[in-house]
């Protein structure tokens, strides 16, 4: 179940968009067992906020992702690569915690309208 926190899930810098960091979550829920669901879910999350603000995937220069077993890196990657453009990404694995589910994904995107 998400978290309740202080955070913003966007923020406009002038002509820039940051995204906040999401997770799989559909309904208060993980989408799915798998790494696959969970990122496809994560990058619908990112995509609905870019939506909020007139933007679309052609929009993201740069994605950072954090995978808590660098092993679902190619799951991870076939639906990244499904839902989205390739642009500059970082990625990052091992020792993140999530609530009640060991793998967590954070997407922080930016774009220039």
């Amino acid at each position: 179940m998400p978290i309740a926190a202080p955070l913003s899930p966007l923020r406009r810098f002038g002509s820039t968009v940051v995204v906040s960091g999401q997770i799989g979550w559909v309904d208060g829920v993980l989408a799915g067992p798998g790494v696959s669901e969970q990122t496809s879910q994560a990058l619908r999350n990112i995509a609905n906020l870019q939506a909020s603000e007139g933007l679309s995937t052609a929009h993201v220069v740069k994605t950072a992702v954090f995978l808590t077993d660098m092993r679902d890196y190619t799951d991870f990657n076939d639906a990244y690569r499904k839902f989205s453009r390739p642009a500059s990404r970082s990625l990052g694995g091992g020792g993140f915690r999530a609530p009640r589910e060991r793998r967590l994904r954070r997407n922080r995107s930016m774009g220039e309208l």
